[in-house]
């Protein structure tokens, strides 16, 4: 059974078998996941956003993507910057960032930028890391199984199972995260309708308030008001004239007066009876007698 020089095949190299499906690297693969962003697949850069189904993105990717949404279709779900939550993430004092990064060196994938400020647990995917919606803390889930309060450990904000959003979840975990999503937008859409109700009834209120509804007129009605009507207005402007014409008279009265002559008391009754204006003169036959008496020699 040799060939030339004594070599024995083996069974695989005369039997064709059906090849293994590729196998990926588990920890490069977690990895991935957790310092790259869901829609440009590039590393994550400050501010870290996070959406209701648990996926990581850097901002500036999202707001790329809500103006050109031909980029990606893993985040059709995010319809607004209300749809992703931005991350209060704690950083971890211990990690230094390689200057390079070489293809032949070692690459460490333990060490994360980020821990949780509870347990101190590294976010590098070996644990399950979740985001508290109401507050967007990050915790790992050791912290809230450990600590069994509905009330934030690092900020105080109370919030509830449902407001749990688990990152980069597993198969198991999807479903969860997609069933409270569906709570979470069915009650803020509750929220805004009982808002909107409330502020048209008040509205309503302040309308009928100022406005009073006036009741329907008949025909007959309608004819007395109007005449009620004129006979005011008529009223009025009689009512104007009348003012007008007793303050001319008084004007007329006034000048009257200040234009009459007020005799001087000083002066004597013989200076005064000089003028024809004086009583004696008045009382005075004006035919035989004439008021000034004077000398002229031409009678003589």
């Amino acid at each position: 059974m040799g060939c030339d020089g004594g070599t024995i095949p083996k069974r695989h190299e005369l039997i064709k078998t059906a090849k293994r499906p590729a196998q990926k690297d588990k920890d490069m693969d977690r990895n991935a996941k957790w310092s790259s962003c869901a829609i440009s697949q590039q590393g994550l850069l400050p501010p870290i956003m996070c959406c209701e189904l648990g996926k990581l993105y850097s901002k500036e990717s999202v707001l790329e993507f809500l103006l050109d949404r031909s980029i990606s279709d893993s985040a059709s779900h995010i319809r607004s910057l209300k749809d992703v939550k931005e991350l209060k993430l704690t950083k971890n004092i211990g990690y230094k960032k390689p200057l390079l990064e070489l293809a032949d060196q070692y690459h460490e994938t333990q060490s994360s930028e980020y821990v949780c400020p509870v347990v101190g647990i590294e976010m590098n995917g070996k644990y399950k890391f979740c985001v508290l919606w109401t507050c967007g803390c990050v915790l790992s889930e050791r912290a809230l199984k450990e600590i069994d309060t509905l009330s934030c450990h690092s900020c105080g904000v109370k919030f509830t199972k449902d407001n749990i959003v688990i990152i980069n979840p597993e198969e198991t975990d999807v479903s969860t995260n997609e069933s409270n999503m569906i709570k979470r937008r069915e009650l803020a859409k509750l929220v805004r309708k009982e808002k909107k109700d409330s502020k048209d009834a008040k509205r309503k209120l302040d309308q009928a308030s100022f406005k009073i509804p006036a009741a329907p007129l008949s025909k007959e009605s309608s004819t007395s008001s109007i005449d009620s009507n004129q006979s005011v207005k008529r009223t009025k402007v009689e009512n104007k004239t009348l003012n007008t014409v007793c303050k001319v008279q008084q004007n007329k009265e006034k000048i009257t007066t200040s234009s009459e002559e007020i005799p001087d008391a000083k002066k004597s009754k013989v200076y005064k009876s000089l003028f024809s204006s004086s009583e004696e003169s008045k009382n005075r036959d004006r035919n035989k007698i004439s008021n000034w008496v004077t000398y002229n020699p031409y009678h003589l």
